[in-house]
C-alpha cells in the first residue's frame, strides 16, 4: 500500500514538474514567437523555392455558324495568345496546323451579341473613330456576312476587352452554358487570373 502511495506521489510530482517547465518555457519563448515575421509565399523556405503551377497550354477551336472560326492557342508559359483565323473549314485548317485541340466551342452570332452586352460592349474603329458596339450595333454587322478583315476586327475587339477586364467565373459559366462545347468549368477556373495579361499579348498569325 505504501509502494502504491509512493508511486502515486512520484507521478504527481513528475506531472507538476513537467507542467512547471512547460509554462516556464512558454513564458520565455512566447515573445520570440510573437515577434517573428511570418513566412511569405514565394520566398525560399527550408531551401525549397515555391512557384505556383501554371495551367497547361491549351488549343481552343472556336467555330462559327458557317464553318468559319479560329484556333486560339493559350500559351501560359510564354504569356501570350496565338490566333489562327480561318474564313472557312476552320476545323480542317486547325488540324493542318498540327496542334492538339483541347476543347471545341460552337459559337452562334446570337451568342456573340449576348456576350458583347455581358462584357459591357466592345470598342471598334469606324472611319478612324473609336465606337462602342453593343448587341444592337453588332448584330447587323454579323448578319451581312462580314469580310475576313471585318471578322478580324471584331475578334480583336473582344480580345482587347478581355485584356482590359478579364473574365470572371460567372462569365465562364455564361460561356459554357451558352455554346456547344466540351470545355468545363474546373479547367476555366485555373485560367481566370492569367487572362488579362495573356490577351494583352495577342498575336494573329
Amino acid at each position: 500500500m505504501k509502494k502504491k502511495g509512493r508511486a502515486a506521489l512520484w507521478a504527481l510530482a513528475s506531472l507538476t514538474l513537467c507542467t512547471g517547465l512547460t509554462v516556464l518555457l512558454g513564458i520565455l519563448l512566447l515573445p520570440a514567437v510573437i515577434g517573428r515575421a511570418p513566412d511569405r509565399v514565394g520566398e525560399e523556405i527550408s531551401g525549397i523555392d515555391y512557384y505556383p503551377d501554371l495551367p497547361e497550354n491549351c488549343a481552343l477551336l472556336a467555330l462559327g455558324e458557317e464553318g468559319e472560326g479560329a484556333l486560339i492557342y493559350l500559351d501560359f508559359a510564354d504569356i501570350s495568345v496565338r490566333v489562327y483565323p480561318f474564313a472557312a473549314n476552320a476545323a480542317e485548317g486547325a488540324e493542318a496546323l498540327g496542334y492538339k485541340i483541347g476543347y471545341t466551342m460552337e459559337i452562334s452570332d446570337r451568342f456573340l451579341c449576348r456576350l458583347c452586352d455581358r462584357l459591357g460592349g466592345v470598342d471598334m474603329s469606324v472611319s478612324g473613330k473609336t465606337e462602342r458596339f453593343s448587341s444592337a450595333s453588332l448584330a447587323p454587322l454579323l448578319e451581312k456576312r462580314p469580310t475576313e478583315e471585318e471578322m478580324l476586327k471584331i475578334s480583336s475587339a473582344f480580345f482587347e476587352k478581355i485584356a482590359k477586364t478579364g473574365l470572371s467565373s460567372g462569365d465562364f459559366m455564361f460561356i459554357i452554358e451558352g455554346v456547344r462545347t466540351d470545355l468545363n468549368y474546373p479547367v476555366c477556373y485555373d485560367w481566370i487570373g492569367y487572362l488579362p495579361e495573356l490577351f494583352s499579348n495577342c498575336i494573329f498569325q
